[in-house]
């Protein structure tokens, strides 16, 4: 991924009062699962020892049709391997289905046979209950691609087994390599989903965004359709694309400029056939520190230029979250958040999310569930700890956010979910659990999904955060008027 890494300043202010997290147990997805064959063929293929197990970069989605039903993907990492797995719950989280590895690069059965590792997972579940999971399949050799395809599978049974994955675009020159991948599916309309991906041309270094369209579930998709400028030296950075249930509406976000410290989006009105011009979110400033985790002079991956759109599936009111320098003129990474009432004409103020007393914070996701309750997960060192021999104290937070009458934003109350020393990746990154991960709305209340260090290399957990009552409403004939 076209990802970034940490600065490291400190910044002074008032510190937010913490709430100390309720005891609720995390369940590690893949825990006690055996290996299947696909999965023990790509480790079989794979250059150099594999060095632990390595989960990164997790993305999930639950069901329309079942809020207890959840699908998550993710990435299993070593120097040399690649491959995605997904597994299911029927239960909340609670348990899951064994992993299953899905035939996106050559080794595990995939279409592309020059692609021999794949990353950037995004699921997706349509209102029939129908799963989708995207990713890039890719070959690296000498340090350039030689080969690069975004791949759909689909699941007709909640992801307990999937169908052949569908090509959306391959390219077997360096001239042109895909690069992030998100899938969305529509939820008016049973089989209709898109992918967006960035397509990056060579020579000018020139990346716009494109997307391609089912109709069918999966079986076929649509040639890929330009849906951003193409503007020589800047690119649309990994696009997501939210969907207003009331409208049919597509906005497809997008970061871009310096470390991609500002967003734009784009909007079709006709189920993507056709784009409006870009229309910006934010300009904000990017960060300016050296490479490293605060305190130290270790260089990590976090990944600041990817940002994150949602939208209130009651009101269509959108938001926007992203890491950027805005709040320290540069000095640190910050968590923001802004919204917007009116399908993206005008934009709030941004709200700092992350603590003023932290002193970089990164990687955030954000959730609305259906009652517009509002919350958002994010990364910080953890306070008054230190790093111990390589291992970095890290913390994740959530924060709620408040909707105000005058729909401005607050911040509420901010939970620390989980306390962990981030360990050295085996995969050659500095430091990496992944570039992003979700915050999910299930039945019980908000669920933070994430890669989390362990003593035999990384896992993915959930963590399940009990529900809060119900928001009240304090404006009374205003979609807008709701709040924790």
């Amino acid at each position: 991924m076209w990802s970034h890494l940490l600065a490291a300043a400190a910044l002074l202010g008032p510190t937010q009062a913490i709430v100390a997290s309720p005891s609720i147990a995390r369940v590690e997805i893949t825990a006690g699962a055996k290996e299947d064959e696909a999965f023990a063929r790509c480790r079989g293929d794979a250059a150099q020892a594999f060095g632990g197990r390595f989960e990164v970069e997790p993305h999930a989605a639950v069901s329309p049709v079942d809020p207890d039903h959840i699908v998550a993907a993710w990435a299993v990492r070593s120097a040399s391997l690649g491959v995605i797995q997904t597994a299911a719950s029927f239960d909340g989280g609670k348990s899951w289905t064994p992993p299953r590895t899905l035939p996106f690069n050559a080794c595990a059965g995939g279409p592309v046979e020059a692609a021999l590792r794949s990353s950037d997972p995004w699921v997706a579940i349509g209102p029939e209950g129908r799963v989708y999971v995207s990713a890039i399949a890719f070959r690296i050799e000498n340090d350039t691609s030689t080969a690069s395809a975004i791949v759909v599978a689909a699941s007709g049974d909640g992801g307990r087994t999937w169908e052949a994955p569908g090509v959306i675009t391959l390219s077997r020159s360096p001239a042109v390599v895909h690069d992030n991948t998100a899938v969305a599916a529509d939820p008016r309309h049973p089989g209709t989903a898109w992918v967006v991906t960035t397509r990056y041309e060579n020579p000018g270094f020139v990346g716009p965004a494109v997307v391609a369209k089912t109709v069918d579930g999966g079986k076929t998709w649509s040639p890929i359709l330009q849906i951003s400028p193409r503007v020589p030296g800047s690119f649309a950075d990994c696009t997501q694309l939210v969907i207003d249930a009331r409208t049919g509406h597509l906005f497809a976000f997008y970061t871009h400029g310096d470390r991609g410290a500002s967003m734009s989006f784009v909007l079709s009105q006709d189920g993507g056939a056709t784009w409006s011009p870009p229309a910006p979110v934010y300009a904000g400033t990017p960060w300016s520190e050296p490479p490293v985790f605060p305190g130290t002079s270790q260089p990590i991956r976090i990944a600041e230029d990817i940002g994150h759109p949602a939208i209130d599936p009651r009101t269509g009111r959108l938001f926007a979250l992203f890491t950027n320098g805005s709040f320290t003129k540069g000095r640190s990474l910050q968590v923001g958040l802004v919204t917007s009432a009116d399908a993206g004409r005008t934009w709030s103020a941004p709200l700092r999310v992350s603590d003023e007393a932290a002193p970089s914070a990164w990687r955030p996701a954000l959730a609305i569930d259906a009652q517009g309750r509002i919350a958002v997960t994010w990364f910080a060192p953890t306070p008054g700890k230190t790093a111990q021999g390589g291992h970095f104290p890290v913390t994740l937070h959530l924060t709620e956010i408040l909707l105000q009458p005058d729909g401005t934003l607050a911040r509420g109350t901010d939970t620390p979910v989980d306390d962990f020393l981030w360990a050295p990746a085996s995969a050659g990154d500095p430091y990496f659990l992944g570039d992003y991960n979700p915050l999910l709305t299930g039945r019980g209340g908000f669920l933070p999904v994430y890669s989390r260090s362990t003593a035999e290399g990384a896992r993915i957990v959930i963590a399940p955060q009990p529900a809060k009552p119900a928001p009240a409403l304090r404006s009374p004939g205003s979609p807008t008027g709701t709040y924790w």
